[in-house]
């Protein structure tokens, strides 16, 4: 009976992650490069204030940004179109040594005609090095 159960509740978790891949593809489909609005310029200046606020030594920052993707985020429930932008930070830790460079990531909605705003970031994993925390 319990691998019954089981089973059964295996097979709907499953067809949750059906569904939201397919309403995902059909925006996909659907969107048109000028859906995704444009992001606004300032967006690294208010990235780079953001994550100084995080380190032990900001003065020591050096930044890289990549250039902005396009994509699609779930963080409001639905999926949406989304701009993100990914940062390097390389910044000096406690004892005064660089720590190599980790990511930062940002995404934003950015309304046809109106200012972008951050829907989501993500910060450097704690015990994996390169890899993200969705906030």
């Amino acid at each position: 009976m319990r691998l019954l159960l089981a089973l059964i509740f295996a097979m709907l978790l499953g067809g949750c992650g059906v569904v939201a891949q397919k309403k995902q593809d059909e925006l996909l489909s659907r969107s048109k490069p000028q859906d995704w609005g444009v992001l606004d310029s300032n967006h690294e200046a208010a990235e780079r204030a953001a994550i100084l606020q995080t380190l032990k030594d900001p003065d020591s920052a050096r930044f890289r940004f990549e250039k902005p993707t396009r994509g699609v985020s779930h963080s409001l429930g639905e999926p949406v179109l989304a701009w993100y932008s990914q940062v390097y930070v390389n910044a000096k830790n406690s004892f005064g040594g660089y720590v190599g460079e980790r990511p930062y990531a940002f995404a934003y909605l950015c309304p046809v005609n109106k200012s972008c705003q951050l829907i989501n970031y993500a910060i450097p994993h704690d015990r994996y090095p390169g890899k993200l925390d969705w906030q």
